[in-house]
């Protein structure tokens, strides 16, 4: 049961490393707009989500790699203030 163990695990990491790889080399992106307010331009292996975070306006991932990325819709005004909040909690 044991060789059958690693040998199944040596496939696995070794399809995952070809996916990264794959992911990695693919330099065609995709645009995702919001409401026609504003559009951004993100990697075509990440594929959408909604499980990031409830106030993301734009969520996305890739399991393959192991990233993700986000936008939150707020002000600037908002954001500073979110921040010098973090900041002094850290403190």
């Amino acid at each position: 049961m044991g060789i059958l163990h690693l040998i199944t695990s040596s496939i696995i990491d070794a399809n995952k490393a070809i996916k990264q790889s794959q992911a990695r080399d693919n330099n065609e992106t995709q645009t995702v707009a919001v409401e026609n307010r504003y559009s951004i331009e993100i990697p075509s292996f990440l594929s959408p989500t909604t499980k990031l975070s409830e106030d993301a306006a734009i969520q996305y991932y890739s399991k393959t790699l192991d990233i993700s990325f986000m936008v939150i819709d707020e002000s600037k005004e908002g954001f500073i203030k979110e921040m010098n909040s973090f900041i002094f909690q850290i403190k």
